[in-house]
C-alpha cells in the first residue's frame, strides 16, 4: 500500500533516510528520542515538507508531487486545531468537501442532497467516537479528551484519508482517555482497512493497539517488528541506548 524507498531528507547537520513499507488495515508506532526525526517523518508523508530524495509509493504511485489535498494521507497533530468558533459538528463537517455543486448555481435539489450526505456521514463519525451528544457544543466547552475524539472523527472522514499520520495523539490525556483514542483509532483502521502511524513516548502503553513498532535513531529506521522482540534487543544490542527512548521501562 505505502512504501517508502530510500526517502532522503536533510536539515542542517541532521540527514535521515527511511525505507518501509505499510499495509491496509495496519497500524504501527514510530518511537525514538526527542529530534529522532518522528516528527520530520510524518510531515514529509503528510506534504508539509519536502524530501531530498527517493520515493514514496501509494498502491504503486509516486504520491510526493501530490498536493495536501490530492494525496492519501491525513494528519493529526498534538495540537487538534478545532476552530473555536464553530461546533464539534461544524468542525468535523469541514473534512466533507461537499460536491462541486455547492460552490456552483445547481438545482436546489442538488444542493439539499449534498447536505443531507454530509449530515449523515458526520453524525455518524460522531457517533462512532462516542460524542454525538456533543455536536452543538464548542470546543472550549469540551474535555482535552473530547476534543481530540473530534480531531479524529473529522480525520476518519476525509475522503483521501487512507493513511493516518498521528503525532502523539494522547500525549496531553489521562489514562482513561487514551485507551479510548487508541481504541477508537484501531477500530476505525480495522474497519475501514485504512493504515496508521502513530508517534508515541509511552510505547508499552500503545503496543497491545498496533501491529508493529518502528524504531527510529541515527536518521534511519533501526528496528521494525513485533514490540516485544524490540524490548529484548535493547537488552542485548551494544548500543541499547539507542532503543531506550524516554518513556521506555
Amino acid at each position: 500500500m505505502l512504501e517508502l524507498r530510500n526517502l532522503k531528507f536533510a536539515q542542517g547537520e541532521n540527514k535521515w533516510n527511511f525505507q518501509f513499507t505499510l499495509k491496509r488495515g495496519e497500524l504501527v508506532q514510530l518511537i525514538g528520542e526527542n529530534g529522532s526525526g518522528k516528527t520530520t517523518l510524518l510531515q514529509i508523508l503528510g506534504g508539509f515538507l519536502h524530501a531530498a530524495g527517493g520515493e514514496v509509493l501509494f498502491d504503486g504511485k509516486s504520491i510526493l508531487e501530490n498536493s495536501l489535498v490530492k494525496g492519501p494521507t491525513a494528519s493529526l497533530f498534538q495540537q487538534r486545531s478545532l476552530f473555536p468558533h464553530l461546533t464539534i459538528y461544524q468542525n468535523v463537517a469541514l473534512a466533507c468537501i461537499e460536491s462541486e455543486l455547492i460552490k456552483q448555481d445547481a438545482k436546489k435539489q442538488a444542493k439539499k442532497q449534498a447536505r443531507q450526505n454530509t449530515k449523515k456521514i458526520v453524525e455518524e463519525s460522531l457517533d462512532s467516537m462516542g460524542i454525538a451528544a456533543l455536536k452543538d457544543r464548542y470546543p472550549d466547552q469540551i474535555s482535552e479528551g473530547q476534543a481530540q475524539l473530534a480531531a479524529l472523527a473529522r480525520l476518519s472522514i476525509q475522503k483521501h484519508s487512507e493513511v493516518l499520520l498521528l503525532d502523539e495523539p494522547i500525549s496531553a490525556l489521562d489514562p482513561g482517555r487514551r485507551l479510548e483514542i487508541l481504541e477508537r483509532l484501531q477500530f476505525i483502521v480495522r474497519k475501514q482497512k485504512r493504515a496508521a502511524i502513530i508517534t508515541t513516548h509511552a510505547p508499552q502503553e500503545v503496543a497491545q493497539f498496533t501491529d508493529r513498532a518502528m524504531f527510529l535513531a541515527q536518521g534511519k529506521i533501526q528496528f521494525d517488528g513485533k514490540f516485544d522482540k524490540l524490548l529484548a534487543l535493547k537488552q542485548k544490542n551494544p548500543f541499547k541506548n539507542y532503543f531506550c527512548p524516554r518513556g521506555f521501562s
